[in-house]
C-alpha cells in the first residue's frame, strides 16, 4: 500500500536517527506507532543482515511499527541510554517505555528460519502496544 497515513503524517517506514531527533522520531512517534528500534554497526555482516530484514519486513506491515535505525558506530549518545550487550541489539519502544524485543539474538538461523524468528518478535512488539494501548481506552471510558 503507497501511502499509509503513517507515512503521510510521521515519513517512512523505517529511517535513520541521531541525537538531535532522538526523542521526537523514537519517543514521541512511539506514542502512536510501536517502534522497532535497531542498533547497528555499518560493515557488520550480522547488522547488515538484520537491518535490510527489518526494512523489508517495515515496509511489508503497512505501518503496524515502525524502524528506527541507531549507528552505533556513528558518535551517538542518547542510545547509551538503552542496554543491550551486543550488536545488533533490538528494542521495541511503546509510548516512550522501552523493552529487549529480541534479547540476544545470534542469527544463527538463515532466510527464511531467520524472517520466521524476526516477525514471531515483531508480532510481540505489535501485541504489547495493542495491549498497552486498549488498557489505555479501557481506562479512560471508566472515567
Amino acid at each position: 500500500m503507497v501511502g499509509t497515513i503513517l507515512e503521510i503524517l510521521y515519513g517512512k517506514s523505517y529511517f535513520d536517527v541521531d541525537d538531535a531527533a532522538f526523542e521526537r522520531d523514537v519517543l514521541q512517534r512511539s506514542v502512536v506507532v510501536p517502534v522497532a528500534m535497531l542498533h547497528w554497526a555499518d560493515g557488520h555482516e550480522p547488522s547488515t543482515i538484520l537491518k535490510d530484514l527489518l526494512e523489508r519486513l517495515a515496509l511489508e506491515y503497512e505501518g503496524r511499527w515502525v524502524l528506527a535505525r541507531i549507528r552505533v558506530d556513528a558518535d551517538q549518545h542518547e542510545w547509551r541510554d538503552f542496554w543491550f550487550d551486543s550488536v545488533p541489539g533490538i528494542f521495541g519502544v511503546v509510548d516512550g517505555s522501552t523493552r529487549p524485543l529480541f534479547g540476544r539474538l545470534t542469527l544463527q538461523e538463515k532466510g527464511a528460519a531467520l524472517e520466521i524468528q524476526v516477525r514471531q518478535h515483531l508480532d510481540r512488539l505489535v501485541e504489547w502496544a495493542d495491549a498497552h494501548w486498549s488498557h489505555d481506552w479501557k481506562r479512560l471510558n471508566e472515567l
